[in-house]
């Protein structure tokens, strides 16, 4: 046989229907695993990356089958119209350039705008990974699309040099749509676009809420955070990444007597998880006696020891009893529960059972590293330095230590983050 032939010659593998169809799937999962991940206190940054490795495989299969595999997805993102279905369908279609795909994408994402986060991390993804060059033909597409849609860009958009930043937020913060506006005026605070300023401002007359609430906490990431007195009342009522993002900005940048008296008044309506959170964020001595306090509630004890953790760096794990939570508190009928609590004992689970009384213990015998007017992060002091977090530390603790780099204008963290620790 001719060995130049025998070169030549391809090896076809044809495709498996079950395998590429697989991939689907498991883009999906992996990708709303990370979402529910990305402030978990029981995850952290070396858990999150093998996360992002499993992703990548996934969506690496899909971008090799693309038209292939495209009917399946379509038929899962019509089934579920969730934002984990759009994210394949939608990295599908980025990387097949196909315009008929992505309008049938539009047509799912304009009667749920729940799933429109789907395709903002599959443009994330396709930046992150293939480059402006199959990322830009969507922005393009999507931009000319109603303005439900142009809000699912602006995020990915101000990071590619090539598009016209000042085209962008002009139109946007026009635009009699709420949501786009609000993503406007976020995305200003998290590139530290200083010129827009004056824009914040007037923003903060603006009849829609969370046009008031991103233009407070994007002038708080520029150093004016008095703005938010009026504003952080509003916090309680987000959901997800936004409840979190928000409610660390203004705790970490609101001033003593400000933040002291949102949680002292009532009509906040702030619950434990609200308060426990919050002071965590906050990280000085009279959050942690707060916490301390809220050692003694059976619902709140685990993710207010992970709060102490959060300021103190304690290790929990070596004041850990091993012992399992009480039958009763699994066995409890969520029904009766009320929304805050059912969610905050989701954000409980995985985290150390440490005995209330060793927390308090160690608390008292380390008193005075915290009682100094300092506010901490992982037992380092956040005035003037930057406290080492690292890998294997939870996610909220990354989350803070990007605010505080991006705070003292070292990076723009808070803008991609964790985008940064693909490669990690």
């Amino acid at each position: 046989m001719d060995t130049t032939e025998t070169q030549d010659r391809k090896i076809y593998r044809p495709q498996i229907k079950s395998i590429i169809e697989q991939h689907v799937e498991e883009a999906a999962y992996c990708w709303l695993r990370l979402e529910n991940a990305l402030w978990h206190p029981a995850f952290n940054l070396l858990q999150l990356n093998r996360c992002n490795e499993r992703l990548d495989a996934h969506l690496e299969g899909l971008r090799l089958a693309e038209d292939s595999v495209w009917p399946y997805a379509l038929k899962r993102m019509n089934q579920w119209k969730t934002a984990d279905e759009i994210f394949a369908a939608s990295y599908i279609a980025i990387q097949a350039c196909n315009e008929d795909y992505l309008h049938s994408i539009v047509r799912i994402v304009s009667s749920n705008s729940v799933a429109a986060a789907g395709i903002t991390a599959a443009l994330q993804w396709t930046l992150l990974l293939s480059g402006k060059e199959k990322t830009l033909p969507t922005i393009q597409f999507l931009w000319q699309q109603h303005d439900a849609m142009k809000s699912t860009i602006i995020d990915v958009a101000l990071q590619i040099p090539e598009i016209n930043t000042n085209a962008i937020l002009s139109t946007s913060l026009n635009s009699p749509d709420v949501v786009l506006r609000t993503k406007a005026l976020d995305a200003i605070g998290n590139y530290h676009l200083t010129d827009y300023q004056p824009v914040l401002y007037d923003a903060l007359n603006n009849s829609a809420p969370p046009c008031r609430l991103a233009a407070s906490t994007s002038l708080a990431i520029m150093g004016k955070p008095e703005q938010q007195r009026e504003t952080a009342k509003l916090i309680p009522s987000l959901k997800g990444n936004d409840y979190f993002k928000q409610l660390l900005v203004w705790s970490s940048t609101s001033a003593e007597e400000d933040f002291n008296g949102w949680l002292n008044n009532t009509e906040n309506n702030l619950s434990l998880r609200d308060l426990i959170w919050a002071n965590a964020f906050r990280g000085d001595s009279r959050s942690l006696a707060r916490l301390a306090t809220f050692l003694d509630h059976k619902d709140a004890a685990s993710l207010a020891a992970y709060a102490i953790q959060h300021i103190t760096g304690l290790d929990l794990d070596s004041l850990d009893d091993n012992q399992k939570q009480p039958s009763d508190m699994l066995d409890d009928d969520e029904k009766n529960m009320s929304a805050p609590i059912k969610q905050l004992r989701r954000e409980s689970e995985g985290l150390s059972s440490a005995p209330p009384d060793a927390i308090k213990e160690w608390l008292t015998n380390h008193w005075d590293s915290f009682n100094n007017g300092n506010q901490f992060l992982n037992g380092a002091p956040i005035k003037n330095s930057l406290p080492t977090v690292s890998a294997s530390c939870s996610m909220p603790q990354h989350w803070h230590r990007s605010l505080i780099k991006t705070l003292a204008h070292q990076s723009l963290d808070w803008s991609n983050f964790p985008k940064h620790f693909f490669s990690l």
